[in-house]
């Protein structure tokens, strides 16, 4: 009995991780867009590129 809640515990654990890192990764996505966005707008104004 101990073994199986063990087993099933372990296996749904992986996926709580993978959640986790994806929402990381998905949250330095959005900022890092959003700093490179910032640098682009400040370094070429799309009023004077244009």
């Amino acid at each position: 009995m101990l073994r199986n809640k063990f087993s099933i515990e372990e296996r749904s654990k992986p996926k709580v991780y993978l959640r986790f890192t994806i929402n990381i990764i998905y949250i330095f996505l959005l900022s890092g867009l959003e700093f490179f966005i910032e640098i682009g707008t400040v370094s070429y104004p799309p009023s004077q590129n244009g």
